[in-house]
């Protein structure tokens, strides 16, 4: 009986795992700000992280699939107002903070996960 329960469940974990294919995402972060240098640091599509000085208007967009948790830090350095950071999944704004003051974070965060449509598993097939 244990043998036969075992196997049930490897066989429908087996084809629940081959319903799921993986999905890509398009991610896009953004900072603004009315201060003149903007410290960024940020986790890229390659599961990496990187850290940049840049001005407001900065963006970079890439790929990363399903359930990659992407994350953009903003900071004011020694400057006396205001940033804030966005980030886009797919086109549409997920995340968003401001922060105001000398040496303050704005901080975003999220997990694409996949879409309702690559959730479903198909047993006809």
């Amino acid at each position: 009986m244990t043998r036969k329960l075992l196997f049930s469940f490897l066989l429908i974990t087996a084809i629940f795992l081959m319903g799921c294919e993986k999905q890509t995402h398009t991610v896009r972060y953004e900072i603004e700000g009315n201060i003149p240098e903007i410290g960024v640091s940020y986790r890229n599509g390659l599961s990496g992280s990187e850290s940049a000085d840049v001005q407001s208007g900065w963006s970079q967009e890439f790929i990363v699939e399903s359930y990659y948790r992407v994350s953009l830090r903003a900071n004011t350095k020694n400057n006396e107002g205001d940033v804030t950071c966005r980030i886009f999944v797919d086109g549409e704004l997920v995340s968003e903070a401001t922060a105001t003051g000398k040496f303050k974070n704005a901080i975003c965060s999220q997990m694409p996960a996949p879409t309702p449509d690559e959730d479903k598993v198909s047993l006809d097939s």
